[in-house]
């Protein structure tokens, strides 16, 4: 975790065996995140976008761009937090790796 601007932020890297399941982490994580209040992009290419209050999560890629990209060799997945507060990135964490382990999701901590 750093801290820049009296903002914090966190990066880590998701490993998976197959872009379907990719997807159902995806959509159990998006129910997680909007039952705990936060908003989801519904128009997003690239990346799946989050927020809530002064809290943003990114994940790259999208369900849709995962499976084209699995298509063409495999991809790499990249989640990206921020918050003012560093008790609402330890909460995002939480449910990022239920959601994870609940689909056999392999997470790390990158950099």
């Amino acid at each position: 975790m750093s801290c820049n601007n009296d903002k914090f932020s966190l990066a880590l890297r998701l490993y998976v065996d197959d872009a379907a399941r990719y997807a159902e982490f995806l959509d159990k994580l998006r129910l997680a995140l909007e039952k705990r209040g936060f908003v989801i992009s519904r128009s997003f290419t690239s990346s799946v976008v989050a927020a809530l209050r002064n809290t943003i999560v990114k994940i790259y890629p999208s369900k849709a761009e995962a499976l084209e990209l699995w298509r063409n060799g495999g991809f790499r997945i990249e989640v990206c937090m921020e918050s003012l507060d560093p008790s609402s990135l330890v909460e995002l964490v939480d449910i990022l790796v239920m959601s994870a382990k609940e689909q056999g999701i392999r997470v790390e901590l990158a950099g």
